[in-house]
């Protein structure tokens, strides 16, 4: 009996090639066997094998290990298949990590593989250290980083489809995870957020639904807890359903926050934010712009938040004629003092069914919400126009430059004074903020 046997950092580069036995042919029981941190190469003959598919031992530890061009037709189906190999932060590359392994120049030239301690330490500058930020240029360095459970991403700019990397453009996060743009960056697709995924944060990415092609751009799953979901600064484009789905069966989010967002060109498959199911202990939407589409701007059921504050945003020709309303909320219905909807200003929501809350929603407290160019049963709903205007109104006049055309820069002085609306739209505010322009957006 062996009492250890340890395959750790390693770099194998089309080693034991159609030999049937496979590469780790480990037959006795130790007390401990690792397989960890391991690199290979080009493991690619015909009857090339990981391990044989019985009389081998399995090992007990395994994490870290990355693949390239491991493409033999039996190399994943030993007991030691593809799944068991891959755990705990294991990749397939999508792109050669060397320098040139035809000459065996094995040196790391993979920003991914360096931050990972993988492979021999000769050809790893950086061994012996596991970094949790990286930065990606594309969708395939993208797509490895979060199979290798790096926590903060930093998103080089450019174009990231990853339809290109899975079949519907849907990537499942199994680990916290931070991304932050630099640049113009922009993610076509979603992320589903799966067990594991404790934290999600996203700040200055274009999320980009593909002209309503793609669904949702986040999506929570069942069972999945989190501490925080924090998106900020990012701009979501023309997704057919929701920027958020939460239809997760005993998901919960203690915190979710989403500020200084431009939403805009939805579908009306769901509402932007759409909470069904779970329970979110607060829910925080402040300072953002929705506009041009949409169904409901945020729906959460009975029984789900425990407190909701909606506060100085700017609405613009969103939910026209949805049968819900854009406050279609039925949580904290016995105590409305925790559902909060202030400063806000809403305009160009035409329809002769669009209505501000359909019947049956919770009544929040509102203070201070202003109102142009509404549909005449617009306040015909739960919420009428008495408690919708307090400390508000109803304005006769465009507030904006030219809210028709999407310029929502402030004019009015009484709004720019009282801080109304989203502050990007407004220089004199004490939370005013400059965007890069999306979309010939103008903010000045």
């Amino acid at each position: 009996m062996t009492g250890a046997v340890n395959i750790v950092n390693n770099t194998f580069d089309g080693v034991t090639l159609n030999n049937g036995n496979g590469i780790l042919y480990v037959r006795s029981t130790p007390e401990r066997y690792a397989f960890k941190y391991n690199l290979f190469l080009n493991e690619n003959g015909e009857n090339n094998l990981l391990s044989k598919a019985s009389g081998i031992t399995v090992p007990t530890e395994v994490s870290g290990n990355f693949f390239y061009n491991c493409v033999a037709e039996k190399f994943w189906t030993g007991l030691i298949n593809e799944e068991v190999a891959l755990a705990d932060g294991g990749v397939i590359l999508m792109k050669d990590p060397v320098e040139n392994a035809a000459d065996h120049n094995y040196i790391l030239v993979n920003a991914l593989c360096l931050a990972s301690n993988v492979g021999a330490s000769t050809w790893n500058m950086n061994h012996g250290k596991i970094e949790s930020e990286i930065t990606v240029n594309d969708v395939a360095e993208l797509v490895n980083a979060l199979d290798a459970g790096k926590l903060s991403i930093t998103l080089n700019a450019g174009s990231y489809d990853l339809r290109e990397a899975t079949e519907g453009g849907v990537i499942t996060l199994t680990r916290p995870v931070s991304l932050q743009g630099k640049g113009q960056v922009v993610v076509t697709g979603g992320f589903k957020l799966g067990v594991g995924t404790d934290a999600f944060m996203a700040n200055g990415i274009i999320f980009n639904g593909a002209e309503k092609a793609m669904g949702n751009a986040l999506e929570i799953a069942e069972a999945t807890e989190m501490s925080l979901l924090r998106v900020i600064g990012c701009e979501f484009r023309a997704y057919n359903k929701s920027l958020f789905y939460g239809n997760g069966t005993d998901s919960q989010v203690i915190l979710f926050e989403f500020q200084k967002n431009l939403v805009h060109g939805f579908g009306t498959g769901q509402g932007m934010l759409d909470i069904r199911k779970g329970i979110y202990q607060s829910i925080d939407v402040s300072l953002n712009t929705f506009f041009d589409g949409g169904r409901d701007f945020i729906r959460c059921d009975k029984g789900i938040a425990g407190n909701i504050a909606i506060t100085r945003n700017t609405f613009g020709a969103c939910s026209i004629d949805a049968g819900n309303g854009l406050l279609w909320i039925r949580s904290c219905a016995d105590t409305p003092e925790d559902y909060i909807v202030a400063k806000n200003l809403f305009v160009n929501l035409t329809g002769d069914a669009t209505v501000l809350a359909k019947s049956g929603a919770t009544v929040p407290t509102m203070s201070d919400n202003y109102f142009f160019n509404v549909g005449p049963a617009f306040f015909n709903g739960a919420i009428d126009a008495t408690v919708a205007t307090l400390g508000g109104g109803v304005l006769e006049g465009d507030p904006c430059v030219n809210s028709a055309e999407f310029n929502f820069r402030l004019v009015s002085e009484s709004l720019r004074r009282a801080d109304i609306g989203d502050p990007r739209w407004n220089p004199g505010s004490s939370a005013y903020y400059q965007v890069k322009p999306q979309n010939g957006l103008k903010t000045r």
